[in-house]
């Protein structure tokens, strides 16, 4: 499949959409007004088995529950954790709350449908990158897209539905939100430039830092 960057990475944002339209309902506010999310990369560690040469460890929170997410990369992906779990701040991990991964390999794009009703607890998972080094120049900067899928109910409670007796969902996105350039590099010239420009929204923990 001859598939462009730009269309890969728009590719992996509509999947993660449509994925989300099967889980189950809930409640939310605001989400597409207050939604916040932040976060960071750094060096992984490697497999005893070798197959990640360039591991890229993530580790994100958001303000809000969410029903999926998505890792949207500058460089070619490989390989990634599949089964990804969420832990509260006290490292343990959240029983009720886990996310499925899965995306093209290799491609620009990792998807994950689950659960995450905590706020601020913390997701964190590693994935594999093709070739790129990861403190080499241009460095590593990925970006953030989460959703939050919910279904109406009706009087009795029961989810409502169209004429073809499917429930009727509604999918909210957020983002993109800047994992920033990773940590644990020597400064260069190019340190403490990031995809997005900072703001106190989407880049307040990266503007304390400059990687």
């Amino acid at each position: 499949m001859n598939t462009t960057l730009p269309a890969r990475r728009l590719l992996a944002v509509l999947a993660l959409v449509v994925s989300c339209l099967a889980l189950p309902a809930s409640t939310q506010a605001d989400f597409r007004d207050n939604m916040l999310c932040k976060g960071h990369i750094g060096a992984g560690p490697k497999d005893d088995t070798g197959l990640l040469d360039n591991p890229v460890a993530y580790r994100f929170a958001c303000s809000q529950p969410i029903t999926g997410y998505s890792i949207i990369s500058d460089k070619e992906i490989d390989s990634w954790e599949t089964e990804v779990f969420v832990k509260d701040l006290q490292n343990n991990v959240i029983p009720t709350d886990s996310f499925s991964c899965n995306g093209e390999s290799p491609g620009f794009g990792i998807n994950c449908v689950g659960k995450y009703n905590t706020n601020w607890s913390v997701i964190e998972a590693v994935y594999n990158l093709s070739s790129a080094k990861l403190c080499t120049e241009p460095r590593h900067d990925p970006l953030l897209v989460v959703t939050y899928a919910t279904y109406a109910k009706d009087a009795s409670g029961a989810p409502q539905k169209d004429s073809s007796g499917n429930p009727v969902v509604t999918t909210a996105i957020a983002g993109p939100f800047d994992l920033g350039r990773p940590r644990g590099c020597k400064p260069t010239k190019r340190s403490g430039k990031t995809r997005i420009p900072r703001s106190d929204d989407t880049n307040a923990e990266s503007s304390r830092r400059r990687h």
